[in-house]
């Protein structure tokens, strides 16, 4: 067993093969944005490259799984318009 790895937005542990991944914003219903996104790549990745890890269980801490993308952690424009929210698509 190793010791859960703490980061802002995502817990990690792994158990008996099987690594647990939770998505660590419950006060926000674990909606998604970018650092969380960086955090499950590198995650997954070494999921993949860790032959002791056989199954990857990925939940959300508090009462909810995932309320999507969070709109608000977009970046405005420097007019002060509203996001590119194209960019999350093209970007991650």
């Amino acid at each position: 067993m190793t010791q859960p790895e703490l980061t802002p937005v995502l817990l990690e542990e792994v158990v008996d093969g099987v690594m647990t991944l939770t998505l660590n914003r419950p006060d926000k219903l674990n909606s998604f944005k970018s650092e969380m996104h960086a955090f499950l790549r590198a995650a997954l990745t070494r999921a993949a490259e860790d032959a002791a890890v056989r199954v990857v269980l990925l939940t959300g801490a508090g009462r909810g799984f995932c309320a999507g993308q969070d709109l608000g952690a977009r970046h405005h424009d420097s007019e002060g318009g509203a996001p590119d929210l194209g960019e999350t698509i093209e970007t991650l």
